[in-house]
């Protein structure tokens, strides 16, 4: 028999996001044996629950299937889902295509460690609230916080959520996600007296090609001396399992510019650092003590 779809959780969703699918009968027990298709284009499966109320039930064949809605699909529109499993395809589910939630206010707009944030956010109706974090700047890196509480009105389309902030934010931007999906902007938060001090005389050790730099855990104040243009991922390539951050000084304004965060999405607002400049000033932080060999 086809597999009977109940309903797709969230049934608002953005390209790229991740979605559970509860079907009510007709699953396989091995996982490579379902498509589901959104829109006609076959979705990632990421697992089957296994165990709980929600895991797979071999006597009725019932189960909750996570996906990945495919990234390629365009948002402002809904579409159909369906799943099959030995080539019987289920009756359609409707899914919302919707853009990434917007921020448009914060308040306070200067706010110390501990301190409670109410940010409104409009589209927010793929958040899952219980699963919101804040994302705000840090010294080693984005600080992820999980949201203490939030909601919304029936029919309003503005969602509040509060989040505290955490120990180590640093002024800058702060973003919402929720299950992967991120806010498609950041709104600017300043943490009085976080800015970091001007840098000694004596920055650090030369970062030169060829040399072997001991990096403890923590930030390590570095000087690069290797040509300008170099990009900074191939430049920290061999320390990539543990670095968090690469943070260039601006002597002009005394503060952190740019920033490098390995792995992760740009966040609006904040400059990415991609190549570096001869005799940059950076703070390298890395999660575990390490020895850089700079190539």
């Amino acid at each position: 028999a086809a597999p009977a779809p109940v309903a797709v959780a969230p049934a608002s969703a953005m390209p790229g996001q991740e979605l559970q699918l509860h079907v009510g009968g007709g699953l396989d027990p091995v996982l490579t044996r379902h498509t589901v298709l959104v829109d006609g284009v076959a979705a990632p499966l990421n697992t089957v629950y296994g165990g709980g109320p929600l895991g797979y039930d071999p006597a009725t064949g019932s189960g909750m299937i996570r996906f990945t809605v495919p990234a390629s699909l365009v948002a402002g529109r809904t579409v159909n889902l369906t799943i099959a499993a030995g080539g019987a395809a289920s009756a359609p589910v409707s899914l919302a295509l919707v853009a990434a939630p917007e921020l448009i206010s914060l308040s306070p707009t200067s706010a110390q460690p501990g301190d409670t944030l109410e940010i409104q956010c409009r589209g927010a109706e793929i958040f899952q609230l219980h699963q919101v974090k804040g994302i705000f700047a840090g010294t080693a890196g984005p600080l992820t916080v999980q949201a203490t509480g939030g909601g919304a009105s029936a029919g309003d389309p503005i969602t509040t959520v509060r989040v505290s902030v955490p120990r180590g934010a640093i002024s800058g931007p702060l973003a919402v996600e929720s299950l992967g999906v991120r806010s498609a902007n950041t709104l600017n938060l300043t943490v009085p007296g976080s800015a970091p001090s001007a840098p000694a005389p004596a920055w650090g050790p030369a970062a030169a090609p060829g040399t072997v730099l001991q990096l403890q855990q923590g930030p390590n104040r570095v000087t690069w001396q290797g040509p300008t243009g170099a990009d900074v991922a191939a430049a920290t390539a061999p320390i990539q399992g543990v670095l968090q951050s690469v943070w260039r000084f601006d002597p002009g304004t005394g503060l952190w510019g740019d920033v490098y965060f390995p792995g992760a999405p740009a966040l609006a607002g904040i400059s990415p650092l991609t190549t570096l400049a001869n005799g940059d000033s950076l703070a390298v932080t890395v999660s575990a003590a390490v020895a850089w060999r700079v190539p």
